[in-house]
């Protein structure tokens, strides 16, 4: 199984429609059914009714769906925070008031730890 059939799969179970899937994704019809067909061989288990009229998912399917969406939303932030790392853009600092907190006393906050970061020697930005 490679992550092309998985968002393939996707496509097709958000779309509920061969064509458009298709044609959101870029690829030959026939070549996007061919992938669904050697995904669902691979995984012993049908994803999706296919009728004349509709496409609609298995509950095996409406399952994997949920499940594959949420792996490949791992994936995504995995390869974010990969080229994060790489840039050196690793840090992030968030400040958290309530409501009635003096804006000003969270500006003047911000400023003062920033300036002290910078002080350290850390690039403003940076992790020390």
């Amino acid at each position: 199984m490679e992550l092309r059939h998985l968002r393939y799969f996707l496509a097709v179970a958000d779309a509920l429609n061969f064509s458009r899937a298709a044609e959101r994704l870029r690829v030959a019809q026939p070549a996007l059914s061919r992938q669904i067909h050697d995904l669902e061989e691979q995984l012993g288990f049908r994803l999706f009714e296919r009728s004349t009229a509709k496409v609609q998912l298995t509950e095996t399917g409406r399952f994997f769906q949920q499940q594959v969406a949420k792996l490949l939303m791992q994936l995504d932030i995995a390869v974010t925070g990969g080229q994060r790392i790489a840039k050196g853009t690793t840090s992030n600092f968030r400040i958290g008031t309530d409501w009635n907190m003096a804006r000003l006393f969270a500006t003047d906050a911000a400023r003062e730890l920033h300036q002290g970061h910078s002080a350290n020697g850390a690039p403003a930005g940076q992790p020390d």
